[in-house]
């Protein structure tokens, strides 16, 4: 029978090698790790942690790929002793313990394809990895050798002082061991997102850019980028009913287009409704989903979206084929326009503008793909409008779609535009669908003197950002003087 020994995982009570989805919702509520919802979805709580630890995630620094890591906050180091002792503490944890294993892919491009594996000890970790990634036909399965391995153990407790941590939550990525240890935290994504970091160094040395974005395409096979942090849009606005998707977080880019690193979406679901996003919605009301943090009642099993009493961080996993309308090959050719989504929260930033090639630079440095490929760029603001927070209100989600249509459509290439004072951008005067004065953000505010000072102090923390991070002396001149004028 196949074992873990390669990881030095001796004496386990059961490895439970890639159980369906059916096997693994039975172990998860026989073993108390979650509650089956009205309608099937399976419900699990990660408190205290129910959103990911970056402070908390470290890298060996080992001298095969120590010259290749950009060293700071972000990526911290660790050194291979440390990782080592880490490693014997996780195996003696395991030890009598039951084990659940999933051998999965990542990358849906046969040429930058990656086997991996993840080895747990909750039976809805391997269901989650099950769906996030990609899974492997029989014939596959059968000749699979995984490159990278995730052991996460959330009842793993890291100590500080003899594990050089920061605190009980450590994820620990050594490159050279192939090998990724995560401890103390519950929280799916972490999983996710180690994954994540390790395509983000080996693809740019294969000429590859990785993506933390959603993409689809259209009826004529035109494909789109959706670029945003959590909560800007990327899953919402990727998931059209017109158009096909390609994936909702992370992908690639290379000489043959775009494509999905995962097999599965991960969608923020904090005030979900129907009629904004039906087929997300409906995720949440069929058996196979699973939903992290979301309030249930204890009764009727019914769940309460809008409820933020664990997290605001709630969310959905299920497999990409729960969308009706998504590509299970997980492609798509290269992307005609690219968008960066913003919720900006002064309530500045206008609902879409056009950004020249510095300006996308500016904005995400990934000008060179960009240009190669003449696509349109645009900065969508799905933040707010009428004020800040606080006072404005959000953006109405009916005009950003009807002004992505455009744009996907070329109407707005064509649209009368203005240039944006502060900011440079071509912003559109007109679009189909959405109110003209809605287009022009200091025309919704009431007080104009309030907008012109807000503007000059978003204007600030762009540059001052920009200079912070030292981009303003690793680019060339002309991608500075594209960015925002203070004064």
């Amino acid at each position: 029978m196949k074992g873990l020994e390669q990881y030095n995982l001796f004496d386990l009570k059961a490895i439970h090698w890639n159980l369906s989805t059916e096997a693994l919702y039975q172990a998860a509520v026989e073993r108390g790790e979650g509650v089956v919802a009205k309608n099937g979805p399976l419900v699990v709580n990660t408190a205290p942690y129910t959103g990911r630890s970056p402070n908390d995630k470290f890298i060996v620094r080992e001298v095969s790929s120590a010259d290749k890591i950009w060293w700071g906050k972000v990526n911290q180091p660790i050194e291979p002793d440390q990782f080592v002792k880490l490693h014997n503490r996780f195996a003696d944890y395991a030890r009598g313990k039951e084990l659940f294993a999933q051998d999965l892919f990542v990358c849906a491009d046969p040429a930058q394809r990656v086997p991996i594996r993840v080895v747990s000890e909750l039976a809805w970790h391997s269901l989650f990895a099950r769906y996030m990634f990609i899974r492997p036909t029989p014939a596959e399965l059968l000749a699979h050798e995984p490159q990278f391995t995730v052991i996460t153990f959330p009842g793993f407790k890291a100590d500080p002082k003899l594990d050089g941590t920061r605190s009980e939550v450590v994820i620990a990525v050594n490159l050279a061991a192939r090998l990724i240890l995560i401890g103390g935290s519950s929280y799916a994504g972490e999983t996710k997102k180690s994954i994540f970091s390790i395509l983000n160094y080996l693809l740019p040395v294969q000429n590859v850019l990785s993506m933390h974005c959603s993409a689809n395409f259209g009826p004529n096979g035109d494909s789109a980028l959706f670029y945003g942090l959590s909560g800007t849009g990327k899953t919402t606005l990727s998931a059209d009913p017109e158009r096909t998707l390609i994936g909702d977080d992370e992908h690639g880019w290379n000489e043959n287009g775009v494509f999905n690193f995962e097999g599965g979406c991960y969608a923020k679901v904090i005030k979900l409704r129907r009629d904004k996003e039906p087929e997300i919605f409906a995720t949440t009301e069929r058996f196979g989903t699973l939903l992290e943090n979301v309030l249930i009642d204890p009764d009727s099993r019914a769940l309460d979206l809008d409820s933020d009493e664990i997290t605001e961080n709630t969310r959905a996993s299920y497999p990409i084929d729960f969308i009706p309308n998504a590509t299970l090959e997980g492609r798509g050719g290269h992307p005609k326009n690219i968008f960066f989504l913003a919720a900006d929260a002064s309530g500045v930033l206008p609902p879409i503008s056009k950004l020249n090639a510095d300006q996308a630079m500016y904005h995400f440095l990934s000008g060179y793909t960009i240009e190669k490929y003449k696509a349109n760029v645009w900065l969508v603001n799905t933040g707010w409008s009428g004020g800040a927070y606080g006072v404005g209100k959000r953006m109405d989600i009916a005009h950003t779609r009807a002004l992505l249509r455009a744009a996907l459509s070329g109407k707005l290439e064509n649209a009368p535009m203005t240039t944006d004072p502060v900011f440079g951008f071509q912003v559109p005067t007109q679009c189909p669908d959405v109110p003209s004065e809605v287009l022009i953000p200091r025309n919704t505010w009431a007080d104009k003197s309030a907008y012109d000072e807000k503007a000059k102090i978003l204007a600030r923390e762009f540059i001052k950002n920009f200079s912070t991070e030292g981009f303003d002396k690793d680019v060339p001149a002309s991608v500075v003087r594209a960015g925002p004028k203070a004064e």
